[in-house]
């Protein structure tokens, strides 16, 4: 059995639900001024409206007005701007 799915068993069992899991996407909403997301495998699209992110667990979407990427690097990017809504989608979601 790999890492990663004993740190997942082990959160369960522990209930560490609000602990992030190594590997998995992690994304912190900063009031509605930027959203940071961890553990990417890059973006997907890119507008002054929207930005679509892929990860492991499939593609976050934010969405709102001026959106930048003010930093981007291999382990994490940040999103600012005046965010309206943040959005989980299933790999199946976007083709993958």
């Amino acid at each position: 059995m790999g890492n990663k799915h004993l740190f997942e068993r082990v959160a369960r069992a522990v209930d560490l639900s609000g602990e992030p899991i190594p590997g998995k996407p992690l994304v912190e909403i900063v009031g509605e001024r930027a959203v940071l997301i961890e553990n990417h495998c890059g973006v997907i699209s890119y507008s002054p409206d929207a930005v679509a992110v892929k990860t492991k667990g499939g593609c976050i979407c934010v969405y709102g007005n001026r959106l930048v990427l003010t930093k981007m690097s291999k382990e994490q990017l940040r999103i600012c701007g005046t965010i309206r809504n943040v959005e989980l989608r299933g790999r199946q979601s976007y083709g993958e």
